[in-house]
Order: C-alpha cells, then sequence, then structure tokens
C-alpha cells in the first residue's frame, strides 16, 4: 500500500474511531439525564414534628412559652419545566397541634396552611425553600373562639427513595396574630414559633 493509501486509511479510522466515541458519549449522557429523578406531578404525604411557641400580648411583657407535637396531612403538586434542575410547586395540608404553654394546655383543634416552594433538583435530592399562609382554630377558649392566623417561611430537603416515595425535613418559622376583644378592650395576640418536621412523601404519578 502506497503512503497516500495509508494516509487515507489512518483517517477514515480516526474519523470512524472519534465519531464512535461522540455517539458513546451522546448515549451515556441520555441515558444518566432519563435516570434522573423527576419531581413533577402530584403527590400526598404525611409529617410529624415538634414545635416550640411563644404566646404573647403586643405592647405588655406578658407572654407564654411552650411547645408540643404536632402532626399534618398534605398533597401539592410540583412543576420542573423543560426537565431542568428548577422545582417550582404550591402546597395545601390539614393538621393538628397539642400544644402546653407554662403548663397551660391548649390544643389546636385544627390548622389549615397554603403554600409554595421552590427547589433546585440535585439527582434524587430537592433541597428547597417554601412560604405560605396558616390558620389556627383553638376552640373555645374561656366561652371565646381563639383563632389565630399568619405567615410561615422555611427551608427543606427531600430526599427519593424510590417507587414513587420519598422522604423531607423541614424547618420553618411562624408568625400568627388575632385581636380578641372584651368588656370593651382589644388585645393583640402574637404568636412566633419555630418548628421542626419530618415527612413521608407519595407521587401519584
Amino acid at each position: 500500500m502506497n503512503l497516500l493509501g495509508t494516509t487515507a486509511l489512518t483517517g477514515a479510522l480516526l474519523v470512524s474511531s472519534v465519531a464512535g466515541a461522540a455517539d458513546l458519549s451522546t448515549k451515556n449522557s441520555r441515558d444518566n439525564y432519563v435516570g434522573r429523578k423527576s419531581w413533577a406531578g402530584f403527590y400526598v404525604g404525611a409529617d410529624v414534628g415538634y414545635e416550640t411557641s411563644e404566646l404573647s400580648v403586643d405592647g405588655t411583657p406578658f407572654s407564654l412559652g411552650g411547645g408540643g407535637a404536632l402532626a399534618a396531612l398534605r398533597a401539592g403538586y410540583d412543576v420542573q419545566p423543560g426537565g431542568r434542575p428548577l422545582v417550582l410547586g404550591a402546597f395545601g395540608a390539614v393538621g393538628t397541634t397539642e400544644l402546653e404553654y407554662n403548663s397551660v394546655d391548649a390544643e389546636v383543634d385544627v390548622f389549615y396552611e397554603v403554600g409554595a416552594r421552590a427547589g433546585i433538583a440535585i439527582g434524587n435530592a430537592l433541597p428547597y425553600v417554601f412560604a405560605g399562609y396558616q390558620w389556627r382554630d383553638f376552640g373555645d377558649v374561656g366561652g371565646e373562639a381563639l383563632n389565630l392566623d399568619g405567615w410561615f417561611g422555611g427551608a427543606g430537603i427531600e430526599l427519593a427513595l424510590g417507587g414513587g416515595f420519598s422522604t423531607k425535613i423541614e424547618g420553618r418559622y411562624s408568625l400568627r396574630e388575632e385581636s380578641v376583644s372584651a368588656l370593651g378592650t382589644t388585645t393583640d395576640l402574637e404568636d412566633d414559633a419555630v418548628s421542626a418536621t419530618v415527612g413521608l412523601v407519595y407521587k401519584i404519578n
């Protein structure tokens, strides 16, 4: 084989090798992408945790500190535009809390909340931040219905377990307020709370 033929054959083999490597790299990248966890869709879940709270009367030094267990059921929907790492979602929850303020029991009959979250998917993990609104019904306190509402915000991380299940842990700060009228006087109550929860989530689709 002359020099020209040898050079042409070598060039053809080199081009073929480069093309094969490029195809393999593209296939591996595509397989890795397909294998990544998708966070889009509907989900349901349950949370349990603990909350510490300080109930105070605005404009006075009076306050009651306490804490207790909480539990909630929740549902939500997430989107992952274009399959990118950004995850956006909205959620709602209903739950109950058993609080004790300086040896005074104050059970929350029920609380409702709605909120939104935003996170960055990193493989099978989803760290996120969230914020929303909560309304609490303490029931009948001293012959008066006591309801507190306000905002909350925090951060968490969710980890996929497989089979549609995932687990999560969250920490949040909440500020709830209510104006109570008695004997012609209006009193403003303020409830500052910090809570930590763990939860189990099931992705429906």
